[in-house]
């Protein structure tokens, strides 16, 4: 996966995305992120569901080593 397309991802879980990026490194907008969707997994449906878990299973399984643009 490239960065851009994990950013994407992201974006559909958090629109703010690229403001928290303007601040923060990748890393701790991930955490943010996906503290968030824990804390609102009651809202949350299943299409969000799943894309938290591919955002926190890349980021384990991947380390932030994004393919080439």
């Amino acid at each position: 996966m490239t960065k851009s397309k994990f950013i994407d991802l992201l974006r559909t879980l958090d629109p703010d995305v690229d403001t928290y990026l303007k601040v923060k490194p990748l890393s701790q907008v991930c955490d943010t992120i996906i503290h968030d969707c824990w804390l609102n997994q009651q809202r949350e449906n299943q299409a969000t569901s799943e894309l938290r878990n591919q955002v926190i299973h890349f980021i384990f399984n991947n380390k932030f080593d994004f393919d080439k643009e």
